[in-house]
């Protein structure tokens, strides 16, 4: 993770990425080193803290938006809207389904897959998505495929939807 140059390693000083760190002990026996008074599994927790942290930022709005197409259930396209907001998503399935899905908090949420499991449906056709789970993975840029499973793992219905 640090690493010494040798024209440094006579001045104590460590370098990584793009700044540089001084070393308060330049002790080169393995002993235990401190870096500006903060240990250096402390300074790569909170490194991995911020990297991480904006990772997963950027990802979590990648499907944030209003979707629109058509859901494959039976043989049959039923058109299909899809609201996506801050890891919040509702499901709404036009005629002849007439009925509302909200899923819960995302169980994955990347540049290119979001899954989530269903919470709470308003009835009629929905109500066979209780406990099922929704899949989302980009095909390319403004489209979705999206695919339904019912609380077997069965698939109940595919389809496309396309950012509006």
């Amino acid at each position: 993770m640090f690493f010494l140059s040798p024209e440094q390693a006579g001045r104590g000083q460590w370098e990584w990425a793009l700044f540089e760190l001084t070393v308060e002990n330049t002790n080169t026996d393995g002993e235990y080193m401190k870096i500006a008074g903060l240990n250096r599994f402390w300074l790569l927790s909170v490194v991995l803290t911020v990297v991480l942290g904006w990772g997963a930022m950027a990802s979590a709005g990648e499907f944030n938006g209003k979707w629109r197409g058509a859901v494959t259930v039976d043989k049959k396209s039923v058109p299909a809207e899809m609201t996506v907001e801050n890891g919040s998503s509702v499901i709404h399935f036009m005629s002849p389904f007439n009925c509302l899905v909200e899923l819960e908090y995302p169980m994955m949420d990347s540049d290119t897959k979001y899954m989530a499991g269903v919470d709470n449906c308003s009835g009629g056709r929905c109500d066979e998505l209780w406990n099922g789970r929704l899949i989302l993975q980009k095909s390319q840029v403004g489209v979705v495929e999206i695919i339904i499973m019912d609380e077997h793992s069965r698939p109940w219905g595919q389809g496309t939807l396309n950012r509006q």
